[in-house]
């Protein structure tokens, strides 16, 4: 498995710096089905990088989005498991991060939207990663 890490760019430190000031003015959200709205429209001020195409696709029978840089690296790809505890969170909501993700390692990304509980509880959340090959 190839391993690929970066120092904090003063890009990354600004955007870091705009997401605790965001996150500082805003309430915590709870990870129950009542809060998914708020926490997409909170996801989703991430900014989309200019220069990353992000395309509906599927993975392992999986749907979510492809974030892909203009210069991606060949053979590679990073799956993105959104974050929301799997109660809350979307892959739409987060196309913003994983663009800015593609962007930074010049590899293409998979935000995926699986599944959340308590309508689909744990393992049903998934069923498509059992599928990805290895």
């Amino acid at each position: 498995m190839t391993v690929i890490s970066h120092d904090e760019s003063l890009k990354d430190r600004a955007v870091m710096a705009a997401m605790r000031a965001a996150l500082a003015v805003s309430p915590a959200p709870e990870s129950k089905p009542e809060s998914r709205a708020a926490y997409d429209k909170l996801m989703a001020q991430v900014p989309i990088a200019a220069s990353v195409g992000r395309t509906a696709g599927e993975v392992g029978g999986t749907a979510g989005w492809w974030c892909r840089p203009a210069n991606e690296a060949p053979q590679q790809a990073i799956l993105y498991l959104h974050g929301g505890g799997y109660v809350i969170g979307s892959a739409a909501a987060y196309r913003g991060l994983g663009s800015q993700i593609a962007a930074r390692t010049g590899v293409p990304t998979f935000v995926a939207d699986y599944a959340l509980a308590p309508e689909s509880p744990v393992p049903a959340a998934h069923p498509g990663f059992a599928r990805l090959p290895a």
